[in-house]
């Protein structure tokens, strides 16, 4: 999946980087640059107002982000997002009856957000707005496919320090688009809604 393999890559990436300053300068506080990736599971509904039936799309779903940013103030950090759901056995119902779905359906995106840390606490609260689109299997015509449209992107959670610049931590993740001219197995079905809601684990370089 495209998203998991920018997240591996990132990993990659930062793993290496090193303390620029002091030897406790920066240590435990949400300064300078920061990465963070995170990666959970949840579900996702997709509502379609001119089809036939409203609820058009119901399935469990993988929730994936990368972040990257720089702290405008201590603890709070502008950053660009990735994010994404990915849903690889949904049921669709763009016509009288429900049937599942034979190819994976991702709903992919980009955007500009904020994170801010409630410190001590190490609580974080993340907000993104940016564009999205649901993308599909150029050889396939089973999925989810559409034109893209707006999309918030929204992570609560807490993390934990696991190192002098890493943390690791869990958070609920939510994801809300509005997408056109969306095709649900060959079934046009105008614009889709859809909500992504789960859990996601964080690991961040800070």
């Amino acid at each position: 999946m495209r998203l998991v393999s920018l997240i591996l890559a990132s990993l990659v990436w930062f793993a290496p980087l090193p303390a620029l300053a002091g030897d406790n300068a920066g240590v435990h506080e949400h300064d300078e640059l920061l990465v963070r990736v995170s990666l959970g599971g949840g579900f996702t509904a997709g509502w379609a107002p001119s089809s036939d039936h409203a609820l058009a799309l119901l399935g469990a779903s993988s929730l994936l982000n990368i972040s990257a940013g720089f702290a405008v103030v201590e603890n709070l950090v502008v950053n660009v997002d990735l994010f994404g759901a990915v849903l690889p056995a949904a049921d669709t119902r763009p016509g009288d009856d429900w049937s599942a779905l034979g190819d994976d359906a991702e709903l992919l995106g980009a955007g500009l957000g904020i994170t801010w840390y409630w410190m001590p606490h190490n609580i974080l609260l993340a907000a993104s707005g940016g564009w999205s689109a649901w993308q599909g299997n150029a050889k396939s015509t089973q999925g989810v496919t559409s034109k893209g449209g707006p999309a918030i992107n929204l992570l609560a959670g807490k993390e934990w320090w696991t190192a002098r610049n890493w943390g690791l931590g869990v958070a609920a993740n939510v994801l809300l688009a509005s997408t056109g001219d969306a095709v649900l197995v060959e079934e046009g079905v105008g614009r889709l809604y859809s909500l992504s809601a789960g859990l996601v684990v964080t690991l961040t370089y800070n």
